[in-house]
């Protein structure tokens, strides 16, 4: 729920994904819309309402709206032929009672003698019971007539009741457990955008738990709307133990985002991974995203650029035997390795102002090659026991170039995550 000045000047500042288009409503408005299917939209307002979709948005205890309709051919409209239906409720915390009133005005032959009604409660809980006309209404998680089902990513209560006569009133009573507005305030905005940041890594494997079988923050955030759907009929108690556990979910899927921050530019990156007991140097972004389940431990230095005169291509090469990433500027695939798929860089040749050595060791316990330049770096293969193989591949810069940060689905997948309750 959002706040502002009564005057209507109140300024608001979002980043939105692309396919999103921002709607405010005022709070407590219920809206009147029909259903629209893809590729059925010519002709909508010559047609007559057999099906209405009354939704309604939390904030006050109470609305009205009024909805209008005539043949939609005609101006017989003018002399009096049309009809206005009201519709209104009351809620507290815990029922909310809607009532939709029989269309006044003199009418028109085409109005529907009957039609159905779908009442979508927004920020609402599932249904405790719920009735129609006095008619109990049962669960059904594909909805139907006189059926109730909830939508989790929308954090919506949707009944759907049987075709009624126009000419009566309807009644329609909805009672949940107690629920606060400000309780469920932004849990729709962060579902989805966990469904939207996971979805902007997921083509580069760079979403947390792509690689690894381990359960990740913002995979399980993402699918937590279609959990919420199922539990809502299913297991009332793991659906409030699911909804009560996002948000601090969601906080941890953007910490979770925040520590995938991408390195700096040209940063030659010491990875390790625990499980395989493997170091692995990249210096380039294909590098990193083939890596990125391993854990970042520091930059071993920093890469010329490209076409920049004595410098020599940083190789990677894997072994499936060991499980072991071996940067080098060998260009002879060493024995027992195979090729990677990417390239990795590149170092100096010789020598230059401001770059030190790069440096390979080697570890019988762990069969893992490691090739570092960092004071940090070697501190680190001593003291695990690694060997120096007394071999130089190369030099690299010791402070970073003077670059800017070039946007990427990192910085995307972190402004969506942000603005979601921000």
């Amino acid at each position: 729920l959002l706040t502002g000045d009564i005057s209507g000047h109140t300024l608001l500042t979002k980043s939105l994904e692309i396919s999103e288009i921002p709607v405010f409503f005022r709070a407590g408005s219920i809206i009147p819309r029909i259903p629209i299917e893809v590729g059925d939209t010519l002709g909508t307002a010559q047609r007559q309402y057999t099906t209405l979709v009354l939704t309604i948005y939390p904030g006050t205890t109470s609305g009205q709206t009024s909805i209008y309709e005539d043949d939609g051919k005609t101006t017989d409209y003018l002399s009096g032929k049309f009809c206005r239906t009201t519709v209104s409720y009351t809620r507290n915390n815990i029922e909310l009672k809607l009532v939709i009133s029989v269309p006044s005005g003199s009418g028109y032959p085409e109005f529907p003698i009957y039609r159905n009604y779908v009442i979508e409660v927004v920020n609402s809980l599932p249904v405790v019971s719920a009735s129609v006309n006095g008619v109990s209404v049962s669960y059904s998680r594909v909805g139907g007539p006189n059926t109730w089902h909830y939508d989790g990513p929308s954090v919506t209560t949707v009944i759907e009741t049987d075709v009624i006569s126009t000419s009566t009133s309807v009644l329609v009573s909805v009672i949940t457990n107690p629920v606060l507005d400000s309780t469920l305030s932004g849990v729709k905005g962060a579902l989805s955008k966990s469904v939207l940041s996971k979805r902007n890594l997921d083509p580069t494997w760079s979403t947390p738990g792509s690689q690894v079988t381990q359960q990740a923050y913002l995979s399980t955030a993402a699918s937590t709307g279609f959990a919420l759907s199922y539990l809502a009929g299913s297991d009332p108690s793991a659906f409030t133990t699911t909804l009560n556990a996002f948000l601090p979910l969601f906080s941890n899927a953007v910490r979770e985002i925040q520590n995938l921050e991408p390195p700096p530019p040209r940063a030659l990156i010491q990875l390790w991974d625990d499980d395989r007991q493997d170091n692995c140097l990249c210096a380039s972004e294909d590098c990193y995203n083939d890596n990125n389940y391993y854990q970042l431990l520091r930059i071993e230095g920093y890469q010329p650029s490209v076409g920049t005169p004595g410098t020599m291509p940083l190789n990677d090469y894997w072994s499936q035997d060991i499980t072991d990433n071996y940067a080098t500027t060998e260009t002879n695939t060493p024995q027992g390795y195979s090729p990677a798929a990417f390239s990795n860089g590149l170092v100096y040749s010789a020598s230059q102002p401001g770059t030190v050595p790069l440096l390979v060791f080697w570890s019988e316990e762990r069969k893992d090659m490691l090739t570092v330049a960092s004071d940090e770096g070697i501190q680190y293969a001593k003291q695990y026991g690694y060997k120096e193989l007394n071999t130089t591949k190369g030099y690299v810069l010791t402070q970073q170039p003077n670059l800017k940060l070039s946007s990427s689905r990192w910085a995307y997948s972190m402004e969506l995550l942000y603005n979601a309750l921000n």
